[in-house]
């Protein structure tokens, strides 16, 4: 049965002595190599619906990501940030589009690092250079300098994340670059909660937007031609 999503997120930053960054393989879609993040599930039934604030949920996905045990949580500032990007789960009654509210923490932990099985290929630590090696690498992926199956086997940084990374000054994506990439986290199907569907695609400078019935017929078709210059806002963020 597929889950449908609260479009609500957490992600966590955690950081090591040397300042690398924790970062696992996601296992699951989105491809990409990422920090540890999740939905917050707190509705009743749901995966975290014993849980009760976004807080509780951070500290669970770290424990289920990564095996560690969360001994400080701090805000970044990223809290409820509105990021359209494509999801595997079914889009809630109502929804306007997909995409999700982000709250983003850095973390202090403990404990032995065991990436989880199902959830990731593994866990790493990353330095400042090997995380904007990731994004460059995103970058090509996004305009097409990287073919997908070579992304699938070798991916750089999960999209959504450049941008999140850049809205925390950790990261100075070029602004052309970072539309593209925000064009790139949104790339994919979606189902609704009618069992219609949306596909976006992305090709450098546009993006084309398909929307189906549950029978499959198509019902519209509709092409933005991207752009962005200096001083306007790209997906909530100001460049």
């Amino acid at each position: 049965m597929v889950k449908v999503c609260d479009q609500r997120t957490v992600g966590v930053l955690i950081g090591d002595t040397r300042g690398r960054l924790l970062m696992i393989e996601r296992g699951t879609a989105p491809v990409g190599r990422a920090p540890v993040a999740g939905h917050w599930d707190l509705d009743q039934g749901a995966d975290h619906g014993t849980l009760r604030t976004p807080e509780d949920v951070a500290r669970a996905e770290v424990r289920e990501e990564v095996g560690l045990e969360v001994t400080a949580l701090h805000d970044t500032g990223i809290r409820d940030l509105w990021v359209p990007t494509w999801c595997r789960r079914r889009l809630p009654a109502g929804a306007a589009e997909p995409g999700h509210a982000w709250t983003v923490y850095t973390a202090a932990t403990t404990g032995v690092l065991t990436p989880d099985e199902r959830e990731t290929k593994g866990a790493d630590w990353y330095d400042r250079d090997q995380v904007m090696q990731l994004a460059e690498r995103t970058a090509n992926y996004a305009v097409g300098l990287v073919p997908e199956e070579e992304w699938q086997a070798d991916p750089g940084l999960e999209p959504v994340w450049v941008v999140l990374l850049n809205g925390l000054g950790w990261l100075r994506t070029d602004p052309a670059d970072l539309e593209d990439i925000a064009a790139a986290a949104r790339a994919g199907t979606v189902t609704h909660h009618d069992g219609s569907t949306t596909t976006t695609s992305t090709a450098r400078g546009s993006t084309e937007t398909v929307h189906r019935a549950r029978d499959g017929r198509t019902v519209n078709v509709h092409q933005k031609i991207d752009e962005v210059g200096p001083g306007e806002t790209v997906i909530g963020m100001r460049l």
